[in-house]
């Protein structure tokens, strides 16, 4: 379940994009998603994240991460599917 759900918003992440991330062992598994995407499709994308293993996580995967005191517009965001 985790991986569909990775695939499914790996596969909206577009170039230029700030999101916002949560976390969890299913953030985790769709940040793993996302990092093949971004791989693949050699985008830059930025985070926001609630945690500092989430903004670890994110950076490994390649998001730029960005100051939470930042005033920032973000494209969207996504918690764990627990949630």
């Amino acid at each position: 379940m985790k991986e569909r759900i990775g695939k499914a918003l790996a596969s909206k992440l577009r170039d230029g994009e700030a999101i916002g991330i949560g976390s969890g062992t299913t953030v985790e598994a769709i940040l793993g998603e996302m990092k093949r995407h971004i791989e693949r499709e050699r985008i830059t994308v930025r985070g926001v994240a609630t945690s500092y293993f989430a903004a670890r996580k994110a950076e490994e995967a390649g998001f730029e991460i960005l100051d939470p005191n930042a005033t920032i517009s973000l494209s969207w965001a996504f918690d764990g599917a627990d949630e």
